[in-house]
């Protein structure tokens, strides 16, 4: 019993592992060379840029 779920365990660590690998090796390609991290970082920084340029618009134009 504890031999198949150490065969489990370890199949499950393999294929994660692979998963990761690939994932990164097509964000990569993808995004110019960047990695998931920083793409989310990217994505996260142009929300926060596009959000206050509009508020900043809006307060500008509202005079309030």
């Amino acid at each position: 019993m504890e031999k198949l779920f150490n065969k489990d365990y370890k199949q499950f660590i393999k294929d994660s592992r692979r998963k990761r690998q690939i994932k990164n090796f097509y964000m990569k390609k993808m995004k110019d060379g960047k990695s998931r991290k920083a793409v989310f970082l990217d994505s996260i920084f142009s929300k926060i840029l596009i959000s206050l340029i509009l508020y900043l618009s809006l307060l500008y134009y509202t005079n309030t």
